[in-house]
């Protein structure tokens, strides 16, 4: 490759192209791990250093190494012990035969350096390295010695041994541009794994760019211009991280001790730029500064007490699907990625040379394209077994990207609901494992006129017949779970909408949780996490469902609940449904999805 192009616009789409070589190279050798392959060279191009945490045998070592060898650059090793010394790392003076001192050079002179589990090491040693990665120089006797350009630190943690270790203090985390986070591959990435590694297949990396070229995309990177207002989003994001400061939302000032620095902002920016530049874009926007946001911050908050006896983590609220993205040719390559059981797929029908365009096309026919052209419907749409058996498909459609999104937004729920009547037979099975506790149904049965199953190891919480109120809880080793049941007379519309569904919530909290001490109760929090509201039915009865976090008001507890309005039109009453969870360190997904799915399985009588 030649480093002569003729403007900046020609190498940004240069650093693109061989930026798609290099993830087709390495994924010869490393599969799965797309997401990591693509930061990991981000921080590279970016000029910065990145920490792996993940367990062992996630082939932490060969990334690295393929990369190395890929990019033509020097690789070295350093396996982190209790025992080792800063000079192994740096290197020292030794005496030569003619008794005069030499500096021998460490590992640490190298392109690309693999700290193994440099949390193993004391926090002298560790200091060593970082003063190295900051300064790009060592200085032994008093001279200073410059490290080979590129510079390159790739550290790895292991999150589930923590004897005989030395965590990274806060300030030298700071020193790593990214935090890295290793994930199990998936049941056919594993299969494709074992069939590579235990084969006598020899697989030979080719080099795409070398040390030279490496440098001159780390300045093209830096000469990329950034609008304001992304450089604003991305220094307002950071200082919203920084408890007690006007830019600070709430939930900063209650779970977190310190936010990110200015290094943030800074990183931000720099790997928004190279994310832009590997995708073919000349200037960053503010959807490449979310898409390393998690990386650059998630190392540079530190919660507070109250967070981590909550269970509260740096990372996002818990998603309601998990979603693993793969282009139609990423489908054909692994047959494999064809047999699972629920797919969506997404389609810009302006895209007439795209294939999964093409694909929705001969899936659906010529008319119904035509029809969903010139009226717009239907955008959603659902195949079954199209790959294999059992299989689930929904399609989304839309005019042009803008209607695409609108589309997703707009028929969210009854997608949800849909993909989750599928795995109903599973659900159910989870849920009763244990049988059904006939007394309570019974006592449901006559006093609310809701045909409920209720799982055996429900007991009664608390009983107020007066007021028509049972709550029934459950306690797990993960968990604590409840079901509320409480019917009003019905009087108008409003009883069925939102703000009525949250204030009954709120009044059985405030009534009957933790009576002894009043002053400590439970109440929707709908500052720091949207309240999500839905139209539904049960058993051809109007519902509404409110779906919310949980909070108590002293004693620095929460969860997620679900409520529902029930109207039986029959009967002319509202019974109300509120399920919730208290968790701590859990996920709550799937114990909520249990709890939603005692109230939607009911059938009103």
């Amino acid at each position: 490759m030649s480093l002569q192009f003729a403007n900046d616009k020609e190498a940004v789409d240069g650093l693109a192209q061989k930026f798609e070589e290099l993830k087709s190279e390495i994924g010869k050798v490393i599969v799965g791990q797309e997401k990591v392959i693509e930061t990991v060279l981000v921080a590279l191009f970016s000029n910065g250093h990145s920490l792996l945490v993940g367990v062992p045998g996630l082939a932490k070592t060969l990334l690295v190494s393929s990369i190395s060898e890929v990019l033509d650059l020097d690789f070295k090793r350093i396996q982190f012990t209790p025992d080792l010394m800063p000079s192994d790392i740096t290197g020292a003076e030794v005496l030569d035969e003619n008794r005069s001192f030499r500096f021998n050079r460490g590992p640490i002179f190298a392109n690309i350096v693999l700290a193994d589990e440099i949390n193993r090491t004391p926090p002298k040693t560790q200091a060593a390295l970082l003063e190295a990665m900051q300064e790009k120089s060592v200085t032994i006797g008093g001279h200073r010695h410059e490290l080979p350009k590129p510079f390159f630190v790739l550290a790895t943690q292991n999150p589930i041994e923590q004897e005989g270790t030395y965590p990274l203090p806060e300030a030298q985390l700071d020193r790593f541009m990214f935090n890295i986070p290793l994930d199990y591959p998936t049941y056919e990435e594993e299969i494709s794994v074992v069939r590579q590694t235990t084969s006598d297949k020899q697989v030979e990396l080719n080099h795409i760019l070398n040390d030279m070229e490496i440098l001159y995309f780390q300045k093209l990177v830096r000469k990329i211009p950034v609008a304001d207002n992304v450089l604003e989003y991305a220094v307002s994001l950071v200082s919203k991280t920084r408890p007690n400061t006007a830019n600070a939302p709430s939930i900063v000032n209650d779970f977190i001790s310190w936010g990110a620095g200015p290094r943030a902002s800074q990183y931000l920016i720099i790997g928004a730029k190279t994310h832009a530049a590997i995708h073919g874009k000349y200037s960053p926007d503010i959807e490449d500064v979310k898409a390393i946001a998690s990386y650059v911050l998630r190392h540079r908050i530190v919660r507070n007490y109250k967070a981590e006896a909550e269970g509260l983590t740096e990372e996002a609220p818990e998603p309601i699907f998990d979603l693993r993205h793969y282009t139609l040719e990423e489908l054909n390559a692994q047959p494999l990625r064809k047999e699972l059981r629920t797919y969506c797929i997404l389609s810009d029908i302006s895209m007439d040379s795209s294939k999964t365009t093409q694909m929705v096309y001969t899936d659906f026919g010529k008319e119904k394209i035509r029809r969903f052209k010139e009226l717009g419907e239907p955008a959603v749409s659902i195949g079954k077994d199209k790959w294999s058996r059992g299989q689930f498909l929904f399609y989304i459609m839309g005019q042009d990207e803008n209607n695409l999104m609108e589309n997703i937004v707009a028929h969210f729920n009854t997608i949800a609901n849909r993909v989750n009547q599928h795995d109903l037979k599973q659900l159910d099975a989870a849920v009763y494992a244990a049988g059904e506790h006939k007394g309570f149904e019974d006592r449901i049965r006559e006093t609310y006129a809701l045909d409920m199953r209720i799982p055996a190891r429900f007991q009664i919480a608390h009983e107020d017949t007066l007021h028509q109120m049972l709550w029934l809880a459950e306690a797990t080793a993960e968990a604590t779970n409840s079901v509320v049941i409480r019917k009003y007379p019905y009087q108008s519309e409003e009883q069925l909408s939102k703000q009525a569904v949250m204030d009954r919530f709120n009044d059985f909290g405030k009534r009957y949780v933790d009576m002894d001490n009043p002053d400590d109760y439970l109440i929707i929090n709908n500052v720091d996490l949207p309240v999500l509201d839905f139209n539904i039915t049960i058993s051809d009865q109007y519902v509404t469902e409110v779906r919310g976090v949980w909070e108590k008001t002293q004693s620095f507890t929460g969860g997620a609940f679900a409520s529902y309005a029930i109207l039986n039109s029959k009967r002319n009453e509202i019974i109300q449904v509120d399920v919730f969870t208290l968790a701590p360190g859990e996920e709550k997904r799937n114990i909520m999805q249990k709890l939603s799915h005692i109230v939607l399985s009911a059938k009103v009588l």
